[in-house]
């Protein structure tokens, strides 16, 4: 384990997911070399290289100070792993790609919707134990949700103008790293009801 990491149910504040704490571990999983911030290591500036001895290596980097065990709006966690073998008086160069690592969730309520009813919010939840749910409410944009990998359900409680309550869930199942779920809350013309799409 490492200091940077802590479990938490939601992003720290001022949490940048692009902000990477870097570890090289050897053979052994012995972590030789740790930053919190990799783009400002002092270590690494001005074009300095570690210096290790030959033998096979694994890179590890990941957005800093948090785990994205989590749910929250705008809080992307980005995670990206490789190996590289080092041989005697040799530059090796480790590449690796960090990519999305838990899910993100938009939703949208069309125009028609939004003159149809007087409120609504459509609740996400996930199955993974501990996660908070996540309330979208009609009228208020705080952009996208992200939640570790895991099924969904999204619930949408509506009123219509004179007060009556209705209600709709779905399950959103199959849920891998990298998806993004865009849900539409739209009224069906030919009916007259709110649908799901």
């Amino acid at each position: 384990t490492n200091g940077t990491t802590m479990t938490r149910a939601s992003a720290p504040n001022g949490y940048e997911a692009t902000k990477l704490y870097v570890e090289v571990k050897n053979a052994t999983g012995e972590v030789i070399y740790s930053t919190d911030d990799f783009d400002n290591d002092e270590q690494l500036q001005n074009g300095a290289y570690l210096t290790v001895t030959p033998g096979q290596y694994t890179v590890v980097a990941h957005s800093a100070n948090w785990d994205g065990n989590g749910s929250g709006f705008n809080t992307p966690y980005y995670y990206g792993e490789t190996t590289a073998t080092v041989k005697t008086k040799t530059v090796t160069t480790a590449k690796l790609t960090c990519t999305l690592a838990n899910v993100k969730v938009t939703v949208n309520f069309s125009d028609e919707f939004k003159e149809s009813f007087a409120r609504a919010t459509a609740t996400i939840e996930s199955e993974v134990d501990g996660v908070s749910a996540q309330a979208f409410t009609m009228g208020s944009d705080k952009g996208s949700a992200y939640f570790p990998v895991g099924d969904l359900t999204a619930y949408l409680s509506v009123f219509n103008k004179t007060g009556q309550g209705y209600s709709h869930m779905k399950e959103i199942t199959g849920v891998q790293a990298r998806d993004h779920y865009i849900i539409n809350y739209t009224v069906a013309a030919q009916i007259g009801r709110a649908s799901c799409r």
